[in-house]
């Protein structure tokens, strides 16, 4: 407790005595002091760090994610009909404004391209090119071929 007195008294003499190194002293020690105060009073928290998650391997995320279906329903794909075997829809493109809309077929291996109207053998005329089909008119029948998933390939090697 003495110690504490001499200490507090000899700096009490030097700033009662007006030397200027020692209040300039005295004020740096006080204000550091306050700012330490004050940080530990009014700083932020600590910060609470989380260990690292652990990642399942990616064939069970690849799993997981089929099961949720994410985009859509899997599609099956459909049997070709069989009206016209030799007709293969590889494709279509969409109507533009007034340019009808157009197919792409694989008729007796060959590609055709044929717009709404036109006849892709004597008989068999394309009435109608939507997205997922193309109708055609056969001696006045209707007949609707869909698009088949994966065909493309199937008809380029068709066509060697």
């Amino acid at each position: 407790m003495n110690a504490k007195r001499i200490v507090v008294s000899k700096l009490l003499g030097v700033v009662r005595r007006g030397r200027p190194a020692g209040r300039f002293a005295l004020v740096v020690l006080l204000g550091f002091a306050l700012a330490w105060l004050t940080w530990r009073v009014a700083g932020p928290s600590p910060r609470v760090v989380l260990p690292n998650p652990t990642i399942p391997p990616k064939s069970a995320l690849a799993g997981t994610v089929a099961a949720a279906h994410l985009f859509g329903a899997p599609v099956t794909p459909q049997a070709q009909t069989t009206v016209m075997p030799d007709v293969v829809v590889i494709g279509v493109f969409a109507e533009l404004g007034k340019t009808p809309g157009r197919a792409v077929l694989l008729v007796d291996k060959q590609i055709q391209i044929a717009a709404t109207g036109t006849e892709i053998r004597p008989g068999v005329v394309v009435k109608e090119v939507a997205a997922g089909h193309v109708a055609f008119s056969r001696g006045g029948e209707p007949i609707s071929v869909p698009i088949q998933p994966g065909k493309p390939m199937a008809a380029i090697q068709l066509i060697k």
